[in-house]
């Protein structure tokens, strides 16, 4: 083989490999100047619809998004005000009173938590909560607190969205940016 055939050769097929999932055209990226915050989700998942509300009962969010599949397998991403400045409270007291509103609004979604921890959300230490339901369905709860800021991501899908929520969630999570906040 001539050495332009080669190249040739070489070059097809790079372009074919940067085509193949994974790459930046695979995701677009939420950005809105009231948010105060970016991050990608998958390019053929709809934004804007309304999703099945499930939020902080009383509370009204600053701002609110999702995007999904449809209204059921869907990640939400809201910014909330608190009463007090997240960095006065002492952890010990702070852990149960979140772990007590996951359970909460877990159980209004017939969900269960069967694992909880802490990830990077931002640059921010966040609790993570994954949830588990019947026939599939599951969820993820990540809620990280700034000042008087709280970010809460929740993903919820049933058993037709298992197969690709999950990963948008971390996608979100990943990908989540206050560098606009």
């Amino acid at each position: 083989m001539s050495p332009m055939r080669l190249r040739s050769w070489l070059v097809l097929l790079l372009v074919g490999l940067a085509g193949c999932g994974g790459g930046p055209s695979d995701a677009i990226t939420f950005k809105n100047a009231d948010a105060g915050f970016t991050f990608t989700y998958p390019r053929d998942f709809i934004s804007g619809f309304t999703a099945v509300s499930r939020e902080i009962d009383g509370r009204e969010p600053r701002f609110s998004t999702n995007v999904g599949i449809d209204e059921i397998n869907v990640v939400v991403v809201s910014r909330y005000t608190i009463k007090r400045p997240y960095e006065s409270y002492k952890a010990d007291e702070f852990q149960p009173f979140v772990d007590a509103a996951v359970r909460a609004l877990a159980q209004a979604a017939d969900l269960r938590v069967t694992k909880k921890g802490r990830v990077d959300l931002g640059g921010l230490e966040a609790y993570t909560y994954d949830l588990e339901g019947e026939e599939g369905a599951g969820g993820r709860m990540i809620l990280g607190f700034k000042g008087r800021d709280q970010w809460f991501v929740r993903c919820n899908w049933d058993a037709e969205g298992q197969a690709r929520l999950p990963r948008a969630c971390d996608d979100v999570r990943d990908s989540f940016d206050l560098a606009t906040a």
